[in-house]
């Protein structure tokens, strides 16, 4: 590099570090607002129970995983927002030796700070209630079975009144357990509950020292390396952040241009060769110097329809569904009388004829791709 080059470069990054350091001073920075949970102590009964503290700090880190993000997406800022930018503007926090779980989002505006960590803390409400719901539902089931399990024991033990009054002391006290935990399955889904709503939002000022040497780092580009003509050709299809199921196609302007794929962004593949499997892959035209991050997922989710239950005529449906590589997008619920045909249900059925009726749930994730649970008979009296 020869001297005037030198100098040239010298000047720009001093220019450039000015630039970012005045950018950096006088930026506001955006707005932060939290919402307070609390967890209530533990019911008593004979099922051992996690420490309220314990339970608040496992909340308080459930806030920023990826999972539950996905979960709730659609749920928080009218599903606006992708899980990368939730991810950078919430926090889970926990304060040592209490109970209490802070939801903290920030924003540009301030309504955007206290709308988003209200809707985020709402959103955990109701998915631990959710969660504990189930848990507490497929223990009682089990302790059903084993109730109806030793009703037979004791008619079959007729005759023997030593046997029938063992069994009998089993049932009393798996009936009694059974009891306790439906009692305790209801306190421990409300143990999560609000504390404080969203106050009003802060603002949190930005750290100033990047900008300097961004713009430092930025003079010393536009001196130092030299410009390249863009290609005219651009990727319209799949957009960033994409979910896509197999074979990944796409789409350019002009059409028709080539597209190459990465997995490491270091060896790129013409798009085409062998088909992707599931994985996070990167996406350009020739010559581009940006890359276009997708998904691609091929794989179904996994459904379970948990066991209808009949209550004075409606049946009520609940499922859990998973999915690992794009996330679940919808659960919906079929039912059939016994036909090949099925009809999209509300998870509250009410059906308009006594018989069996059959019930499945259906998972779809966010790449398009489908699955179907096992269908569960449900018997409907004529009097209901």
């Amino acid at each position: 590099m020869n001297r005037g080059r030198s100098a040239l470069a010298a000047f720009a990054a001093l220019v450039g570090a000015g630039a970012g350091l005045a950018f950096g001073l006088t930026r506001e920075g955006d707005f932060e607002s939290s919402a307070l949970l609390r967890v209530l102590p533990a019911p008593q009964t004979g099922a051992p129970a996690r420490p309220a503290e314990v339970q608040a700090a496992t909340y308080a880190s459930l806030v920023e995983e990826e999972a539950f993000l996905q979960q709730v997406r659609s749920q928080v800022a009218a599903g606006a927002l992708t899980i990368d930018e939730l991810a950078d503007r919430v926090d889970g926090r926990h304060e040592p030796r209490t109970a209490l779980v802070e939801v903290a989002a920030r924003g540009e505006r301030e309504f955007d700070a206290r709308a988003l960590a209200a809707d985020l803390a709402g959103a955990l409400l109701a998915s631990v209630q959710q969660t504990e719901r189930m848990r507490a539902l497929q223990v009682e089931d089990e302790l059903r079975r084993r109730i109806a399990v030793l009703d037979g024991d004791i008619d079959a033990a007729a005759g023997d009144a030593a046997r029938q009054e063992s069994l009998r002391v089993q049932r009393i006290a798996l009936a009694q357990q059974l009891a306790e935990l439906t009692q305790g399955g209801l306190v421990a889904a409300g143990r999560l509950v609000l504390a404080a709503p969203a106050a009003v939002a802060r603002r949190v000022r930005p750290t100033w020292w990047p900008w300097p040497l961004a713009g430092a780092t930025l003079g010393l580009l536009l001196v130092l390396v030299p410009a390249r003509p863009r290609r005219a050709a651009i990727l319209v299809e799949p957009g960033p952040g994409a979910f896509v199921r197999p074979p990944v196609a796409a789409r350019t302007e002009p059409a028709g241009a080539r597209v190459a794929w990465s997995a490491d962004g270091r060896s790129w593949h013409p798009l085409g060769d062998g088909a992707l499997g599931d994985g996070r892959y990167l996406l350009r035209t020739p010559g581009s110097r940006e890359a276009t991050p997708v998904v691609v997922d091929g794989t179904p989710p996994a459904v379970a329809l948990s066991p209808p239950r009949l209550d004075r005529g409606v049946v009520l449906l609940e499922a859990e569904a998973e999915d690992a590589g794009s996330g679940v997008a919808s659960v919906t619920f079929m039912v059939s009388t016994g036909e090949t045909e099925w009809a999209e249900i509300p998870p509250e059925y009410a059906p308009d004829a006594p018989g069996v009726h059959w019930f499945c749930a259906v998972a779809t994730d966010r790449a398009g791709n489908r699955a179907v649970s096992e269908p569960a008979p449900v018997r409907v009296d004529a009097s209901l």
